[in-house]
């Protein structure tokens, strides 16, 4: 099995357990949304709807993308796993906004929470441990995968912790008090989704659009390329991104005329051959004598 294919078959994996678990977690949380009348827990439930959807596009995402390439996409379906993390975002601010209207309407309207046994305590504190837990596991996944929508995924599980956290607390605290803290809380976990939503949906547009080549890629370029006295400094540097499995990066170089066209191209192609062995994607490098 290829690099590319073992990396496609762990982000399917991926998008398998979050669509499981988050399925497992609606379904109890809405129970005791209903069972306890929380408009709080009741968006927390739909959040986690949400993420078993943005899981499905995860699966069909990575599905996408590891298809070969053909005469029509010369350079493949890659960038599929982008469009997937944009529509997993576009999903997150749609249930941010549905929950605000929902939250509002509980804010002109209150109504008592009710907490009859421990079930309804006990499901939000096992959520919380079983957010952190999928977000350590897509953490450690996404060092091999190394997916930007499996990154939103691990910022979409800790979100989910910390609005559990805040339910669990408004549980408490609408026991002492006539305010309506259940639907306040509902407006701040609808904000931190849509928040949420938004810096997934503006990372996934700029690797659509095209990032700048990351700074650390950059300075180790620069430092590799100092080391050969055949050439004066970096003239360019072009990111061209097909998709996570598929970058290439173009290095145009000034040649030190002091030296032999042959000596010069020589050094090129060992420069390529440091290149291959630092980085993961493909790197070309050229060079140009001056007219």
């Amino acid at each position: 099995m290829t690099a590319k294919e073992n990396r496609q078959k762990l982000g399917r994996k991926s998008g398998v357990v979050i669509l499981i678990s988050n399925l497992i977690l609606f379904g109890f949380k809405y129970v005791v949304g209903i069972l306890s009348n929380s408009v709080s827990i009741q968006a927390d439930a739909i959040n986690n709807l949400t993420d078993t959807i943005s899981a499905i596009l995860t699966i069909v995402g990575f599905q996408l993308s590891a298809k070969p390439k053909d005469k029509k996409h010369p350079n493949g379906y890659g960038r599929m796993e982008y469009l997937s993390g944009l529509a997993v975002a576009v999903v997150i601010l749609l249930a941010g906004v549905l929950l605000i209207k929902t939250s509002i309407e509980r804010l002109i309207t209150p109504e008592p929470i009710i907490i009859e046994n421990f079930f309804i305590i006990l499901v939000p504190i096992l959520a919380i441990f079983a957010k952190l837990g999928l977000a350590l596991y897509s953490y450690k996944l996404n060092k091999t995968v190394r997916s930007a929508t499996i990154k939103a995924t691990i910022l979409d599980c800790l979100f989910d912790a910390v609005i559990t956290l805040l339910t669990l607390i408004t549980l408490g605290i609408s026991q002492i008090t006539t305010l309506p803290v259940d639907a306040i809380i509902g407006l701040l976990v609808s904000g931190l989704i849509i928040y949420n939503g938004f810096i997934s949906a503006k990372e996934n547009v700029g690797l659509l659009l095209g990032n700048s080549l990351d700074t650390d890629i950059r300075r180790r370029i620069e430092e590799i390329t100092s080391g050969f006295d055949q050439f004066n400094d970096i003239k360019s540097i072009v990111t061209n991104d097909f998709g996570p499995s598929d970058k290439i990066i173009v290095v145009e170089l000034s040649p030190n005329q002091k030296y032999t066209v042959a000596a010069i191209q020589t050094a090129a192609d060992d420069l390529s051959t440091e290149f291959e062995r630092a980085f993961e994607f493909k790197t070309i490098v050229y060079w140009r004598l001056r007219e």
